[in-house]
């Protein structure tokens, strides 16, 4: 027979559980990674509707702009 979706679930959460898993935390890096590709996914296709490439969409930025870049 089948299981259902809560037993299912239930075996996760104990496997989880037992293993030391954080789960909260694997959910929250899982939606930042998903969110940066979401918004490089936006960036990329503004830069291409503008007819730059990645280089030139950085050569344009304001210094103040990329903290990572002043190092």
């Amino acid at each position: 027979m089948a299981r259902s979706w809560q037993e299912t679930r239930a075996d996760k959460a104990r496997i989880d559980a037992a293993s030391g898993r954080d789960v909260d935390r694997a959910r929250a890096v899982a939606h930042a990674r998903t969110q940066a590709y979401v918004v490089g996914f936006e960036l990329s296709r503004l830069r291409g509707e503008a007819g730059l490439s990645q280089a030139e969409a950085a050569e344009r930025s304001a210094p103040g702009d990329n903290p990572a870049a002043e190092r």
